[in-house]
């Protein structure tokens, strides 16, 4: 974290990917939500138990501006060591992909795509989601098909997109 003369290390995930996809501030600055495929090592809170993320998928996290406080807020795993983590979007079941789209600042939700399915949708299927920066209140925003084989073999393929979100700027 940067505010233009210092700069701040706000996590030892020591990943290249570690906010690659993302990472965006809480309406009231005091937190970030950033994307990392870390697996971290320690106890730091409740949400974020030891080994939490052992195969390593793209993940949500979040943690206050001053480094502490770190939370891991989605558990996306496919049931396999993940490829490439958050720089490289693998199909299912080789990893998940995130990436922040934008946020709300009225209701302090981020909205995200992945190829990842905590819902037990079609493992190869993309879909637009929504969390809070406390971690609650997870949704499916789309329900797209993926990709899909007929008996005949006939693939049909549908995904969301493009996505964008326009945020509101506070004050306006």
């Amino acid at each position: 974290m940067s505010d233009g003369e210092s700069l701040l290390q706000l996590t030892p995930f020591g990943r290249y990917d570690t906010g690659s996809l993302g990472a965006v501030l809480s309406r009231d600055q005091q937190r970030v939500l950033f994307t990392a495929s870390a697996n971290p090592w320690s106890s730091v809170s409740a949400q974020s138990p030891f080994q939490s993320n052992p195969h390593e998928n793209c993940q949500l996290f979040s943690v206050d501006t001053l480094g502490g406080d770190l939370r891991q807020l989605t558990n996306f795993d496919e049931g396999q060591p993940s490829l490439g983590g958050c720089g490289v979007s693998q199909p299912p079941p080789d990893g998940c992909f995130v990436s922040i789209v934008g946020q709300d600042l009225d209701t302090d939700t981020v909205v995200f795509e992945s190829n990842c399915h905590p819902f037990d949708r079609n493992p190869y299927s993309h879909q637009v989601f929504s969390i809070r920066f406390d971690g609650t209140d997870l949704r499916q925003l789309t329900d797209t098909r993926g990709f899909e084989t007929a008996s005949d073999g006939t693939v049909t393929v549908e995904l969301p997109g493009p996505v964008a979100y326009t945020q509101r700027q506070l004050g306006r």
